[in-house]
């Protein structure tokens, strides 16, 4: 894992990768990078294999990284 740029993003999301927000839901329904997946920092470990796609690159990202 390492932090990455806001170009670094754009590229890794035009080559295909998904995009993760992990806020509280409350938080994500306020606002979020559109094609989000919800997937709130605490459920982050139990739900990312059945949520994330092995083959794909994931960005994920919380409010101090906007």
């Amino acid at each position: 894992m390492r932090e990455v740029t806001h170009r670094e993003v754009i590229a890794l999301t035009r080559a295909g990768a998904e995009v993760i927000d992990t806020l509280p839901p409350h938080e994500y329904r306020a606002g979020h990078i559109r094609g989000a997946l919800a997937l709130p920092l605490p459920r982050l470990w139990y739900d990312a294999s059945a949520m994330l796609s092995p083959a794909r690159p994931v960005v994920a990202y919380c409010r101090d990284s906007l």
